[in-house]
């Protein structure tokens, strides 16, 4: 067996990067959509993106993952 550091030490890597993909992912898709939605709060895209957004925000995150999985 190996010891519990060298099995972290060896996908720290790889979590980090993954990490940090997927904050600037989450950032570059949703400061365009949030200032689309602030300089017109009452279109019809405001509107839809924020009930899609309340809808996805409730699904359980371990929920999401199956369902891209497949």
């Amino acid at each position: 067996g190996q010891s519990v550091s060298s099995l972290i030490s060896e996908r720290i890597g790889w979590s980090l990067f993954f990490a940090i993909f997927s904050v600037t992912l989450a950032y570059l898709i949703s400061l365009p959509i949030g200032i689309k939605m602030a300089m017109r709060p009452d279109s019809i895209f405001a509107k839809f993106t924020s009930v899609l957004l309340i809808i996805l925000f409730s699904l359980p995150v371990f929920g999401t993952a199956t369902m891209l999985m497949m």
